[in-house]
């Protein structure tokens, strides 16, 4: 599923680096609620297939987790604050993905941006020199909360956090407990849409009705592993070859006013895009880049335009681009893989190697490595 995940992430980058040559128009909001699909998909089968059956399943889960988002979020964190530093000894002048905060907002920023959980709420804070306040339109707020956060698109991972502490409680559950929670939070959603509120932060940033994206992710492992059907490889190129082309020429599928119908078919594709592109080795490297792409891009692609000649200016975007790639696969290479090595091997049972592990049912039978 590297493929996906690495092209969901160019998605997000394209979004925020400037005009590049090409388009994707799926858009950077459906990107990320793809994205909560596939985790939820992804952490119900290691859930399911690895941690649920250790006695101390419960603690590895929830400290591997951790360990894989926390990690690699504080080297890019700590590598950012070094550049942002050193640019302002050098320039007099802090890069803009970095600022000083104002004094009242110190603690907040530094909390949040080291531990993540409170950074969505910038999007329901305003602060008016002296107090935060609630506020429904963050974009007035005198001062903006959210530029606090010096790794900003990092505001998906305080929900995916709040998932990953939910997680095996929801996988535990029957089917239809799945399907309520998917369809309450669905009726949440689109009844304060009917009030008005479909609009930023309301249609991406809040947990409860993203929850059930997360969860969609869960039930489409469910339902896949209860299926007796196993698709033939032909069939299961074909579901690749839509699942990529729906992503890349998503405006011709003219859901452009009914995208969470292109979620849920989304969905339902998820675990047989799994099942084919699971031993690729290559689609393993693309998987694991789509995270540090995802939280290297927003300073990367700062630093470039704030110091870095633009050699194309009609197309801004194309340095930041290929650095934001150049930079994520440095991470993995010298950040990601190290990390990993240490996290499968907490869970590895002796005499077996560290990534095998089979769980149940006629379609999920893989071997994970950093697919977890």
């Amino acid at each position: 599923m590297g493929v996906i995940r690495f092209l969901l992430a160019l998605v997000v980058v394209g979004a925020h680096v400037g005009r590049i040559p090409f388009h994707v128009p799926l858009g950077g909001l459906l990107a990320v609620q793809a994205f909560y699909i596939i985790s939820g998909f992804l952490i119900a089968l290691v859930w399911d297939g690895k941690y649920k059956s250790q006695q101390n399943g419960l603690f590895l889960f929830y400290t591997n987790r951790a360990a894989r988002i926390y990690l690699i979020y504080w080297a890019v964190l700590a590598i950012s604050v070094a550049v942002a530093i050193a640019a302002k000894l050098l320039t007099k002048e802090w890069p803009t993905y970095f600022v000083e905060p104002p004094h009242k907002l110190t603690i907040y920023a530094i909390f949040t941006n080291l531990y993540i959980f409170g950074s969505a709420q910038a999007y329901w804070l305003g602060f008016d020199g002296s107090h935060f306040y609630y506020t429904m339109d963050y974009t007035a707020s005198p001062y903006p909360v959210w530029r606090t956060l010096t790794l900003s698109p990092a505001w998906t991972l305080d929900l995916e956090l709040t998932f990953y502490l939910l997680a095996p409680f929801l996988v535990n559950r029957r089917l239809r407990t799945i399907f309520a929670i998917i369809a309450l939070s669905f009726v949440a959603r689109f009844s304060w849409y009917a009030m008005g509120h479909d609009v930023d932060p309301w249609n991406y940033r809040f947990f409860p009705f993203e929850i059930g994206l997360f969860v969609l992710g869960i039930a489409a492992y469910k339902v896949s592993k209860m299926l007796a059907w196993r698709p033939s490889p032909p069939l299961l190129y074909l579901i690749f070859t839509l699942a990529v082309g729906s992503i890349l020429g998503y405006e011709l599928l003219g859901l452009s006013h009914s995208s969470f119908v292109y979620l849920f078919i989304f969905a339902a594709f998820i675990p047989y895009v799994f099942a084919l592109t699971r031993s690729w080795k290559v689609d393993r490297f693309l998987a694991d880049m789509s995270f540090p792409l995802y939280l290297a891009h927003w300073p990367v692609t700062s630093f470039v335009l704030d110091y870095l000649p633009v050699p194309w200016p009609e197309f801004p975007g194309i340095g930041p681009a290929i650095a934001s790639v150049a930079a994520a696969a440095a991470l993995v290479i010298f950040v990601e893989r190290p990390i990993e090595r240490w996290r499968q091997a907490r869970t590895a049972s002796p005499g077996k190697p560290a990534t095998s592990w089979n769980p149940p049912g006629p379609l999920m039978a893989a071997t994970i490595g950093s697919t977890e």
